[in-house]
């Protein structure tokens, strides 16, 4: 099959789009975050309140040393609760600044791990008295958080289905606000794994996948800013521990506390609670979102603590010793590394059809090493595609294989495919994803 694509008549035909030569946006680019904008609004109280209750409940069930705690946890908790409280009334913020000096949190960072929670705790209480809590008029409407339905709930689909229509002002539309070049079929998987292992190897396609994205559309959407963010936090290597700095903690914190406050994850709270697999309380929900997604562990033993469930989906990991990429599902992570010329889209598998300018199954390059076949949802929004991979994992056991899957009337069936990895802090995610 010939190129499908125009490129000279993209620029015209997508005044949209942003040009190829835009930059890719780095953490300095993207603040302030969507979150700091937020606690100006009623949304941002909900989202603070949510940050005192996970942060509190990390605390009371670790025993971190005092060098530790003075030196990285301190510190980042009192930069979060400044950055959180940036849009906060004053008589707000001047509260939760004594509090922080009372239990000599400030200036010295000599408080211990019991001042701290005290700490978080008056903060809480302060909240509360602003009506910081989960009242309604700091709630969004009922139509962005429905209630699951009788039949939604009894199956995968159907709730999956629903999210689709909750993701319908969030996510980008092809050709509207972003383009794909698929241009030609891949080379046959023989000839692939015959040809030399280099990022130009087997390469069918001389244009990269994505011809332009709508970044003031994608920046606009919940927790595209704080998820941008988190990209660049990690090694791909599987063979290299992962550091996480205090500032790069600070950055999942963030993250999560938008993405708990999402319609989304709002939805698949009461879906997974009416499953029974998951606890009522929100906060304790949250908790179990940010340990499923971000704890580390080792994918062989003895090795290093290298890899964790977010890793592996949203950003990829690279095997040198097998030569090959894993995981890697997350389109806007395939765009911004393509944009940053490290990744070489080599191809499409199997035959384009109408559904392809949503989801594709792609063949690419990424470094030295190559990812055979890769399924990739393009255009959904980051709060959709944490809600399934969430359901998926938590509704099933850890470990699922789900078919029937559509996304909306003209995407689908695929499957949903779920695994494991057991850890000494419990289950978590190995990787989700789709296929089909």
């Amino acid at each position: 099959m010939g190129n499908l694509c125009s490129r000279r008549a993209s620029a015209d035909s997508l005044p949209l789009l942003a040009s190829r030569e835009v930059a890719i946006p780095t953490s300095r680019d993207l603040a302030p975050s969507a979150l700091e904008k937020a606690n100006a609004q009623g949304a941002g109280r909900a989202q603070l309140v949510s940050y005192l209750a996970l942060t509190q409940k990390k605390l009371e069930g670790c025993s971190p040393d005092a060098e530790e705690l003075k030196v990285k946890i301190l510190p980042s908790i009192a930069k979060n609760l400044n950055s959180l409280t940036k849009g906060a009334p004053a008589a707000i913020r001047e509260s939760f600044h004594q509090a922080l000096q009372k239990h000599k949190v400030l200036p010295d960072y000599e408080a211990s791990k019991e001042d701290m929670i005290e700490v978080l705790k008056e903060c809480a209480q302060t909240m509360k008295g602003a009506g910081g809590g989960p009242p309604a008029k700091v709630t969004p409407p009922k139509t962005s958080t429905p209630e699951p339905t009788g039949a939604e709930l009894e199956k995968l689909s159907a709730v999956v289905s629903r999210l689709w229509e909750i993701d319908a002002p969030y996510r980008l539309e092809p050709d509207r606000d972003f383009k794909l070049c698929h241009q030609a079929r891949a080379q046959s998987h023989s000839s692939f794994h015959s040809a030399p292992r280099d990022l130009d190897a087997g390469d069918a396609a001389a244009e990269p996948l994505f011809e332009g994205v709508n970044m003031k559309k994608l920046l606009s959407i919940p927790c595209s800013k704080s998820f941008l963010n988190l990209l660049n936090n990690y090694s791909a290597d599987t063979d290299k521990a992962e550091v996480v700095t205090s500032e790069e903690k600070s950055e999942m914190d963030v993250f999560i506390s938008e993405l708990m406050s999402t319609p989304h994850m709002k939805y698949i709270h009461k879906v997974l609670v009416a499953w029974k697999v998951v606890d009522a309380d929100p906060h304790h929900f949250a908790s179990q979102v940010f340990d499923i997604w971000f704890t580390q562990f080792r994918t062989h033993h003895g090795g290093p603590l290298s890899s964790s469930g977010f890793e592996h989906v949203f950003v990829g990991e690279q095997n040198k010793e097998k030569d090959e990429v894993s995981g890697l599902h997350n389109w806007i992570q395939f765009w911004r590394e393509e944009k940053a010329g490290r990744v070489n889209y080599k191809g499409y598998v199997g035959a384009i059809t109408a559904e392809d300018k949503q989801l594709v199954k792609i063949r690419f390059g990424w470094g030295n090493e190559d990812k055979n076949v890769s399924t990739i949802l393009v255009g959904s929004s980051i709060p959709f595609e944490f809600a399934v991979m969430t359901a998926t994992f938590l509704g099933f056991g850890g470990e699922a294989k789900v078919g029937g899957i559509h996304f909306g009337p003209n995407i689908g069936p695929v499957q949903l495919t779920a695994y494991p990895w057991k850890t000494s802090l419990g289950q978590v995610i190995r990787s989700v994803f789709i296929e089909g």
